[in-house]
């Protein structure tokens, strides 16, 4: 087994991490019941399998991550010779056990970039990777903490968010705040309306998209990006453009 350590920075709290390079294929047996001091991230490459612990059995097919905190007993079946699946630890106090689904596109790119990692010690691909899913994959646990920085939760959550069909209302309840005190925070901590928040960081994200995949036509971007029309994204984009190049 290789084993390589890293340090992990999410959201400005550094980590320990160590990555290992394992594919349980080789006859479909599943693993003793075990445990480990650090936190255990699974995530199902291509495939399916199961992990047992003391208390339920958890189904997991390709695309889901899941969390097993430091200390739970659990085991590991595949499904067939054929499933890949992969872990890694992290030092993370976390005592829930966290799963989510994400496109198997984004797994097969981590698997990728962690066996070139491996191989030759480049951690770049491989940490951005990796932190992208931590990072998603734990939110439920920086949700829950004790978290009163207002000005970080509403960057978060345009950073996180802006793809999707959001609107001030979905903010102010994840703020716990009324719409019109929410909207007052906006404008102070960010320097303009919701709105205007909103377009830029999907029309910062679309010039992003354009520099880097041509293979997307702009209604993809659009798509992308969040919104539900060609001409919808052409007039933010027209609006936007000359500022976010600024």
């Amino acid at each position: 087994m290789s084993v390589k350590e890293m340090k992990l920075n999410i959201c400005g709290v550094e980590m320990d991490m160590f990555f290992y390079d394992v594919f349980f294929s080789s006859n479909g047996a599943p693993s003793p019941f075990h445990s480990h001091d650090y936190a255990e991230v699974h995530f199902t490459v291509s495939g399916e399998c199961s992990i047992y612990t003391d208390k339920e059995e958890l189904s997991s097919k390709a695309g889901t991550v899941t969390f097993i905190p430091r200390g739970v007993i659990h085991r590991l079946k595949m499904a067939d010779t054929q499933t890949v699946h992969k872990t890694f630890f992290i030092n993370c106090d976390l005592e829930e056990i966290l799963r989510k689904q994400f496109p198997e596109e984004v797994l097969c790119t981590l698997s990728e970039d962690a066996e070139q990692f491996l191989k030759t010690g480049d951690f770049d691909k491989a940490a951005i990777s990796v932190a992208y899913i931590c990072k998603d994959i734990l939110r439920i646990g920086v949700r829950l903490s004790e978290l009163e920085n207002r000005e970080f939760m509403i960057r978060e959550f345009f950073a996180d968010r802006y793809s999707e069909d959001i609107t001030l209302s979905d903010l102010s309840s994840e703020l716990g705040l009324s719409k019109k005190h929410t909207s007052r925070l906006v404008e102070k901590y960010m320097g303009a309306s919701f709105s205007s928040v909103l377009a830029m960081h999907r029309i910062c994200a679309a010039n992003l998209l354009m520099k880097t995949d041509k293979t997307l036509t702009l209604a993809e971007i659009a798509e992308t990006v969040g919104y539900e029309s060609y001409s919808g994204f052409w007039k933010a984009f027209r609006k936007n453009s000359v500022s976010v190049s600024e």
